[in-house]
């Protein structure tokens, strides 16, 4: 989780492909296993790293 919080808060152009791709992956509300289920830690993670890049 702290990995995906500190991608999470930088800033997007200096995020490589592949980590731009995990973000979004993680991000994703609409990934079936988890319809029925709560966000995951990872979820989390990502949600507070970018609170962090537009708070601070």
């Amino acid at each position: 989780p702290k990995m995906l919080c500190e991608l999470a808060a930088k800033p997007e152009y200096q995020l490589s492909e592949k980590e731009r791709e995990l973000l979004r992956l993680i991000r994703s509300p609409t990934m079936p296993w988890m319809m029925n289920m709560p966000p995951s830690k990872w979820y989390f993670a990502a949600h507070m790293g970018e609170l962090m890049r537009h708070t601070g």
